[in-house]
């Protein structure tokens, strides 16, 4: 009769129990439950308020407003889950996910067309029911319409009767819904856009949102003239409000002009103080309530221009906004602009709030705990894949099958599967999945019968089509999952999730790429293994079917971008070995050689070099000889056109014609190796380090290829008294000195020599760790390489980092200053500007350990490392060093570390009276396989120079075994490493010859011995 401004209690039948309120601007329902015998329906609805345009369901009926409280006959055999009343019309959601509306149609907002008012079967015998979160009793399920011309009684819509809606919301004048598969509908007014369609044009007929298609919504809700989803991230759909990106939005209520959310935000129109931010202004952007913050609100309602916000750990009722009509509930009509509390109820235990558009509503119980929006999962939401769910539909295996397949069919369902739900937030480095529980359950689903699985098989080949684009991060997460289905189809199936995965990841956006790739760094070795071989697997199948083919080459390069997006994410995680991405198959379909030709010429067209992270070393040296082959080609050619017209100028009058020698010959000698060496090496031009070497060492008769000469001069260069370099006593590598009083010439030709002994395919003991060969390449070095130079630093600038504490600057004492000793001296550097007065703390440790690794992998070391890095290009200049992985070029360097010993005797050809069977041949054997490993090492390292062997393997080593004619057996065995042969007298005794041998590699050094 009158609006009142306290608190009163409405009146309702004796024994009835009030379930929840939904109120409008004009009227407002109450969903309750019978405790009597009054009547046999378990909820029923009590109405009451403005009824001329049918909103509350009576049907034709002569009043235009109901004043005391009705009851509504629904002819319905599923409970009532949820009422939503707009300005002039009402949506009922059935518990078995079925709607029905009744009201004002003239923005279609009830779901259909003008339709009958007396309630009747509609009499389709086909129609199908849609199988929803409840498991099916066999039974077909009652619809009704009625027949009258006005929309005056309950009517369900038909446009969404085969589906089951979990839940709904109305505006002024438009209504929202989602379903079990995760599509969010409108329908209605569109005038300010509301249905989240690209046009303005009003719709009577459910319109799938497609802007929030692979979103898993969670809850929705409607204002006047504007809609709001909130996603399970906590994100606010379906234009992403970014102002709220670092929050976790979890409830969001609608008012007339305004919206409230989770934490709590207002924004919208202030003018009767809605917003509650003591101020009558809009406010365009979300902005947190102040007096509510640090208190815990557990629920939100938004009338027409007033909020009420609840708290049930203090009991708490805050209000505030418009308040002519005492909808505030605080005694007065003042309005209030700023939250207040509405006293007379705290005593009272809230079950549920509401507000309708001047009217607010306080459901209380004795009984039940307060509703809490907070909490995750409250509210009904579309179908997921979790635990707990699949242990509910693992007792039906038929049942299971159908829920699974609409899971399976639904990029949301997928997105809002196995999530943490006791995680932090969502984000870009968090992907919020629990990728353990998929694969557990996955695997559990294999035990499922072959027909469900060969039709699990079809939806998702059904489903997983590049035909949507994506634009947030919440929409891509199933892409975690997708590798995981491969185990369910056959191997046709697995090529078409292999390709099709690798389409949808090239198609998005740069941001989204990068975010996937954040998430991948974050995957465990199992996982991200296991999609790095689905696309491996998928690239041999399109090569099987005809490289050729321009579309097959087309499809590849979409693999082969997404596996190289996927490798650079290992390179930057080091997640699994690189070895773990060769494709060693390639050889079988692919010319390599051809193919490398055509990279170096940037032919147009797919080369396959542009991915090197397919090829094996192995592969990869081949390459390198080839590179190496078509440069000494080049410069053959160009001096044989030289010597050519030398030789045509000869006359009687030109006698005196030079010639290019076709070798870079060095003459050195032993004593004065290093500067012999320099002398010439930097007298040379540089084109000739493109020859073929040859080693002259003066007074000698052989002439070395380079094996013996690299051993020496290395060894001669790492010698401390020049002070270049340093064996780090930790970590046994090399690494460059701190300060060194050579100039950079001299690093300049260690650079050239280590350049010229992979162009002469030999192998140096070249102790350097793989940090210096990542710095050639120009790669990003983190705290593991440090380690791997000075690994005790490297482990306290890794506890600095992972200290949990708040009391850095006391545990450890640290500022941005370091010391260090050069030469019996301590100098400290200062690792930015004011080091020394800086303390390190919690927040910037990053940066200290940045600076750290910076100053000593990069600044201490520059200069030095400039001048041997130039030195290196001179000889090698090309592409070729693109391909290799820092560890690959280190074994190219150094060999490598295994050895297969077994294969060192096939390995081996005999000279002289030798032979395979002779009688010292076969003792020398027999000793071989009797030393210990340390022992093999150092024969081998005696033999040839060094203990590793080329990446190619002992197979391609040529060791030689000569009979020293005339020898006694008092001599030793001698070695020429220039070319790994092995002078061994003819010893009459197994136990002579292992005297001997092991005399030998324990005190001999190679050639001194022959």
């Amino acid at each position: 009769q009158s609006s009142e401004a306290l608190t009163s209690r409405v009146l309702l039948k004796p024994k009835t129990v009030v379930i929840k309120v939904s109120t409008n601007k004009r009227s407002f329902v109450l969903r309750s439950a019978s405790t009597g015998a009054d009547y046999d329906s378990v909820n029923q609805i009590i109405v009451h308020a403005m009824a001329t345009e049918g909103q509350l369901g009576l049907g034709g009926i002569d009043e235009d407003c109901i004043r005391l409280g009705r009851r509504v006959d629904l002819p319905i055999n599923h409970p009532i889950k949820l009422v939503s009343c707009g300005l002039n019309h009402t949506l009922l959601l059935l518990q078995d996910g079925q709607i029905y509306s009744c009201g004002c149609n003239d923005y279609g907002q009830i779901g259909r067309q003008q339709g009958k008012t007396r309630f009747a079967p509609l009499g389709i015998p086909d129609f199908m029911p849609f199988y929803s979160g409840l498991p099916n009793d066999g039974r077909r399920q009652s619809l009704f319409a009625d027949i009258d011309t006005n929309q005056y009684t309950y009517k369900q819509i038909k446009a969404l009767s085969k589906v089951a809606v979990v839940q709904v919301a109305c505006g002024q004048s438009h209504s929202l819904a989602i379903i079990n598969d995760g599509g969010v509908y409108a329908w209605g007014c569109n005038r300010y856009g509301q249905l989240g369609t690209d046009s303005n044009e009003s719709s009577v007929e459910p319109q799938q949102i497609l802007k929030l298609s692979a979103f898993y919504i969670v809850q929705i809700a409607a204002g006047g003239s504007h809609s709001i989803a909130v996603t399970n991230s906590g994100m606010l759909s379906p234009t992403l409000v970014f102002s709220l990106q670092s929050q976790c939005i979890v409830y969001a209520a609608c008012g007339e002009d305004h919206t409230a959310e989770g934490g709590v935000f207002t924004f919208g129109a202030g003018s009767s103080g809605q917003l509650g931010h003591n101020s009558l202004s809009h406010q365009y952007n979300p902005q947190m309530v102040f007096d509510l913050m640090g208190i815990a609100v557990t629920q939100i309602a938004c009338g027409r221009r007033h909020t009420l916000a609840y708290v049930r750990q203090l009991g708490r009722l805050y209000a505030f906004g418009l308040n002519g009509s005492g909808q505030l509930g605080n005694n007065t009509r003042k309005d209030a602009s700023n939250p207040i509390i509405t006293k007379d109820i705290w005593q009272l235990k809230a079950w549920h709030i509401a507000a309708g558009g001047d009217q607010s509503f306080l459901t209380v119980s004795q009984d039940e705990v307060s509703q809490d929006f907070t909490k995750k999962n409250f509210f009904d939401t579309p179908l997921y894949l979790s635990a707990n769910t699949f242990d509910a539909l693992s007792c039906d295996k038929n049942y299971a099958s159908r829920n699974l397949s609409l899971i399976f069919s639904s990029y949301s369902c997928l997105n809002g599967s196995f999530s943490v739900l006791d995680g932090d937030k969502w984000n870009k480095k968090d992907n919020g999945m629990n990728l353990i529980e998929a694969r557990q359950i996955i695997r559990q689903i294999l035990g499922f019968p072959k027909q469900i699985l060969l039709d699990l098989k079809a939806t998702l080949v059904e489903t997983f089509q590049p035909k949507l684009h994506f634009y947030h991060s919440d929409q891509i997460r199933f892409l975690l999952l997708l590798p995981e289905f491969t185990t369910i189809p056959d191997s046709t199936g697995k090529f078409f999730f292999g390709y099709n995965y690798c389409k949808i990841v090239d198609n998005l956006s740069k941001d989204l790429k990068e975010v996937l790739f954040k998430w991948w760094s974050t995957l465990g070795a199992a996982y991200f293994v296991h999609i790095v071989n689905v696309i491996k697997d998928c690239i041999l199948s399109l090569f099987q079917a005809h490289l050729q083919n321009t579309s097959n080459q087309n499809d590849l390069t979409i693999c082969l971008s997404v596996l190289l997006l996927l490798n650079k994410c290992n390179d930057s995680a080091a997640i699994i070995n690189y070895t773990q991405f060769y494709l060693n198959e390639i050889t079988q379909y692919v010319n390599i050689e051809q193919d490398y030709i055509h990279w170096l010429q940037n032919a147009k067209g797919l080369c396959f070099c542009q991915y090197p992270f397919l090829f094996d070393n192995l592969i990869k040296t081949k390459l390198l000889d080839l590179d190496t082959k078509l440069l000494q080609q080049n410069v053959m050619e160009g001096i044989a056109r030289f010597n050519m017209h030398q030789m045509m100028s000869l006359n009687a009058a030109n006698r005196n014609v030079a010639f290019v020698q076709p070798f870079l010959i060095l003459e050195v000698k032993r004593d004065t190796l290093l500067q012999d060496t320099l002398d010439q090496i930097m007298k040379s031009n540089p084109n000739n380090y493109r020859k073929p070497l040859k080693i002259v060492f003066l007074g000698e008769e052989a002439i070395d290829e380079g094996g013996e000469f690299f051993l020496l001069i290395i060894r001669e260069i790492l010698d401390p008294k020049y002070g270049m370099f340093q064996v780090v006593k930790d970590s046994k590598v090399t690494w460059f000195a701190n300060k060194s009083f050579e100039t950079d010439l001299m690093y300049r030709l260690v650079g050239i020599l280590c350049g010229l002994a992979i162009y002469n395919a030999t192998i140096i003991d070249f102790k350097f760790p793989v940090a210096l060969y990542k710095k050639l390449l120009k790669r990003k070095l983190v705290l593991e390489d440090f380690a791997s130079v000075k690994p005790t630093i490297a482990r306290g600038l890794q506890e600095l980092l992972d200290y949990e504490g708040d009391d850095i600057e006391d545990v450890f004492g640290l500022n941005f200053q370091i010391s260090r000793e050069c030469y019996g001296e301590i100098e400290t550097i200062d690792l930015i500007d004011n080091g020394s007065e800086i303390a390190v703390t919690k927040e910037n440790r990053l940066k200290y350990v940045d600076a750290y690794l910076k100053f000593e992998l990069e600044d201490s070391v520059d200069s030095a490392f400039e001048s041997f890095k130039d030195g290196f290009l001179l000889v090698y200049r090309g592409k070729v060093l693109e391909l290799f992985h820092p560890e690959e070029l280190q074994a190219l360097v150094c060999g490598k570390e295994y050895v297969d010993f077994n294969e060192l005797e096939k390995a081996t050809v005999y000279e002289g009276e030798f032979y395979n069977g002779h009688p010292t041949i076969k003792y020398f054997w027999e000793v071989f396989q009797e030393l210990t490993l340390d022992q093999k090492k150092k024969f081998l390292s005696f033999l040839t120079g060094t203990d590793h062997v080329p990446v190619t393997g002992v197979s391609s080593m040529k060791l030689i075994f000569q009979s020293v004619h005339g020898a006694d057996e008092g001599k030793l065995p001698a070695a020429h490493t220039c070319f790994n042969v092995l002078d061994l007298p003819v010893y009459k005794s197994k136990e002579v010859l292992h005297q001997k041998l092991l005399l030998a590699i324990e005190h001999g050094t190679g050639f001194g011995l022959v």
